[in-house]
């Protein structure tokens, strides 16, 4: 099982090569994200959690508040629980 642990800011300056480098990578099929080291998420971060998490059946761990108020703002805070 593989595990991408992500940092930094996940925003749409961000996302944009992290969708390129993940979004397709059979290789996170069943796996985990980290989302320990990320410091600050935007709606762009969110999407591709939830598109991560859609296509491959990932886990998170580690979710921050900030991601989790965001999520529940545009009421999909479910795909960002924790298994």
């Amino acid at each position: 099982m593989a595990t991408l642990t992500l940092s930094g800011a996940l925003d749409r300056t961000t996302v944009p090569e992290l969708w390129a480098k993940h979004a397709s990578a059979t290789s996170l099929q069943g796996g985990v994200v980290s989302l320990a080291g990320v410091e600050s998420i935007d709606s762009a971060g969110l999407a591709l959690l939830t598109a991560l998490r859609r296509k491959h059946g990932i886990r998170l761990t580690d979710v921050p508040a900030a991601a989790r108020t965001l999520a529940r703002a545009y009421d999909v805070e479910t795909l960002l629980d924790e298994a």
